[in-house]
């Protein structure tokens, strides 16, 4: 919210007005789209565009993008998350923790 100071000289007088912008999307429910995992490079460009979109809607932690974008997961890409993940556990690798290391591994 804004507060604008407006001198007016017919009355000789300051005047206060409150300017409400409304660009807070935090209110508003978006869904992360699910991904398969299919090898189709348009397909995965388009979903990674549309989770950015989200994300720039909303202050989530690096923590929770990388959750959020794997409870969307199915088929193909959940059989690979959960084989990653253990892997890096047996291995005793540090667990993906952003949305930039996440896409650089896709």
């Amino acid at each position: 919210m804004y507060r604008i100071l407006i001198f007016k000289p017919s009355c000789v007088k300051w005047s206060v007005y409150s300017i409400r912008y409304d660009d807070d999307l935090k209110s508003i429910k978006l869904t992360i789209p699910p991904f398969q995992g299919r090898p189709d490079q348009e397909a995965y460009l388009e979903w990674e565009k549309k989770i950015e979109l989200v994300f720039k809607c909303h202050n989530y932690s690096e923590a929770k993008k990388v959750k959020l974008v794997a409870i969307e997961f199915s088929d193909y890409a959940m059989i690979w998350w959960d084989q990653l993940t253990t892997s890096r556990r047996r291995n005793r690798e540090w667990p993906i923790s952003t949305w930039a290391e996440m896409k650089a591994i896709m």
